[in-house]
C-alpha cells in the first residue's frame, strides 16, 4: 500500500471507526477457504446439500449458531497467512507495535434463519478505552448481501462517551432502518452493515458499537475477524 492510500484509510477510519479496504485478498485462496469450510460443515454433520442437516443446530438461536460453529470448525490453515498481512497494514498506519488475538475467529452463520429484523439484537462494544488501542480486521471469505448475515455497525459510536445498556440500544435502535444517519449525544451515527465481495476487508475500532444480525438469505455467510493490540495498551 501507498503512502496516500494508507493516509486515506486512517483518516476514514479516525472518522468513522471503521473503513473498507475493497478486493484486498485473492478471490482464488478464498475458493480454497470456503470449500475447506464447506467440507468441515458437512463432515459434522450440520450443514449439506443447501440445507441445516443438524437437529441440534435447527433448534439453536441464531446468534448461539454463531459461537458454537467457532468453536466446532477446523480452521482452514490458509487464514493463518492473513495475520502478518493485516499487522503490516496497521504499522503502516499508526507506526507501532500490534499484538495479535491468539488465533482468527470464524463468523458463519447459516442461512434461512428467520426474518431479517433490527430487534432484539446484541450490540456490543469489544473495548472500553478511551483510546484507539484495539482495532479488528473482517475478512469477507464470500460474497455478503444486504440481511445475509454480515454483521451490523453503528458507525462514528466510538466517540460516544457514554455507555448504554443493551435494553437502550434495542430499543432506540430498532426504530432505525439500514443507512439511517441520526445523531446520538449530537454526533452523527450511521447504521450500516458489513457486506461485499469475498476478498474485501474492513478494519474497524473495537470501540465501535456492533452486533451479529440474521441471515435471511440462501447462503451460509462467510466471515473471519483477526483482532490486533498496541502492544504498549
Amino acid at each position: 500500500m501507498d503512502k496516500l492510500f494508507l493516509k486515506q484509510i486512517k483518516s476514514e477510519l479516525l472518522e468513522n471507526g471503521i473503513v473498507k479496504i475493497p478486493k484486498f485478498i485473492l478471490k482464488k485462496e478464498l475458493i480454497l477457504i470456503q470449500s475447506d469450510l464447506m467440507s468441515e460443515l458437512k463432515r459434522l454433520n450440520i450443514y449439506a446439500n443447501n440445507k441445516i442437516v443438524s437437529k441440534d443446530f435447527k433448534k439453536m438461536a441464531p446468534f448461539q449458531q454463531v459461537v458454537s460453529l467457532s468453536k466446532l470448525i477446523r480452521k482452514p490453515q490458509l487464514l493463518q497467512k492473513y495475520i502478518s498481512v493485516f499487522n503490516g497494514i496497521l504499522v503502516g498506519l499508526f507506526d507501532s507495535d500490534f499484538d495479535f488475538d491468539i488465533e482468527p475467529q470464524l463468523l458463519l452463520t447459516l442461512p434461512q434463519q428467520e426474518n431479517w429484523t433490527l430487534n432484539d439484537l446484541k450490540w456490543h462494544v469489544d473495548s472500553f478505552s478511551d483510546l484507539l488501542n484495539s482495532l479488528q480486521f473482517f475478512l469477507l471469505i464470500d460474497d455478503v448481501k444486504s440481511h445475509g448475515g454480515g454483521t451490523l455497525i453503528l458507525k462514528g459510536s466510538h466517540v460516544l462517551k457514554n455507555r448504554y445498556s443493551l435494553t437502550q440500544l434495542n430499543h432506540f435502535l430498532s426504530t432505525k432502518t439500514l443507512d439511517e444517519v441520526f445523531e446520538i449525544e449530537n454526533k452523527k451515527l450511521l447504521l450500516n452493515e458489513i457486506v461485499g465481495s469475498a476478498g474485501d476487508v474492513y478494519l474497524m475500532d473495537m470501540r465501535v458499537l456492533h452486533s451479529p444480525s440474521i441471515n435471511a438469505s440462501n447462503k451460509i455467510r462467510m466471515m473471519a475477524t483477526y483482532r490486533f493490540h498496541k502492544r504498549d495498551y
